[in-house]
């Protein structure tokens, strides 16, 4: 997307199917969502969600809307987002491995390793190089977990650079990591 204005853009399918490569690049304009993945249904092998110089109203998410992914990575370069998630929204928005994501500079509200309400399976990252964080910075999801009962996952938050109003959580927001937070 280089410019306009959308309600939700999604880098995979709507309803059902499966795409390996989805690479979202959102250049300018307006969205009220951004999702790396597939909206209600399919699943999505790897996604990638570029954000450039962009207002997000709402919420980018590396992963899909009730949709499952294999693995994400955000890369914030500058923009004004209401909150980051490396993970999907919703419940059946797993994500089966890892999540990746890199605030390079921008204004933010939350950030968060996981999704909202979808689970990691695997290991989350949030690594913070410049920008703004007007809320909190947690390693892990809202109300979704990270890694599976008895498993050795990790949620890791590396802080570079920028400024973070909120505070800084290893773990996830009203969840659980099944390993260790960093």
């Amino acid at each position: 997307m280089n410019g306009g204005t959308v309600e939700n853009l999604f880098g995979g399918s709507n309803v059902s199917g499966t795409t390996n490569n989805n690479n979202v690049k959102v250049n300018g304009g307006t969205a009220l969502n951004v999702y790396g993945g597939n909206n209600a249904g399919g699943k999505t092998t790897n996604s990638t969600v570029n954000i450039y110089g962009s207002t997000v109203a709402e919420n980018v998410y590396g992963g899909g809307k009730n949709a499952a992914t294999d693995y994400t990575q955000v890369n914030i370069y500058s923009g004004t987002i209401g909150n980051v998630y490396g993970g999907g929204e919703g419940t059946p928005a797993i994500i089966n491995h890892n999540t990746d994501v890199i605030i390079r500079d921008g204004t933010i509200g939350n950030v968060y390793g996981g999704g909202n309400a979808g689970n990691v399976v695997g290991e989350t990252l949030v690594s913070l190089l410049n920008g703004s964080v007007s809320g909190s910075v947690f390693g892990s999801g809202n109300a979704a977990s990270t890694g599976l009962d008895g498993s050795t996952s990790l949620s890791t938050v590396n802080l570079f650079s920028g400024n973070i109003t909120g505070n800084v959580y290893g773990g996830a927001n009203s969840s659980v990591v099944n390993g260790s937070a960093y």
